[in-house]
């Protein structure tokens, strides 16, 4: 029931707002800041490098989607951690 896998992938972020602004607060105080006018969209393509274990109807996997994987100031890694039940 355990497997390894890692291959592209394509994230699409979406936000919408009315504009505008808000107060909030930054740790130490508050500050401004900007809300979108409309919708913004962005696509970042993306390394998936993971694992699996599957057991019975169930499954445990763990994975890291790896962006700007090539530059060394906008790399992130952002883990995931899912568990998962199959009904088919």
């Amino acid at each position: 029931g355990f497997d390894l896998h890692v291959g592209p992938g394509v994230l699409y972020y979406e936000i919408k707002g009315s504009g505008g602004s808000a107060t909030l607060n930054n740790g130490s105080g508050t500050s401004t800041f900007g809300l979108p006018s409309g919708t913004k969209t962005s696509t970042l393509l993306a390394w998936d490098i993971g694992s699996g274990y599957q057991f019975s109807d169930y499954r445990l996997e763990l994975s890291f989607l790896i962006t700007g994987i090539l530059s060394s100031q906008k790399r992130a890694i952002s883990p995931v951690l899912t568990f998962s039940q199959g009904f088919f």
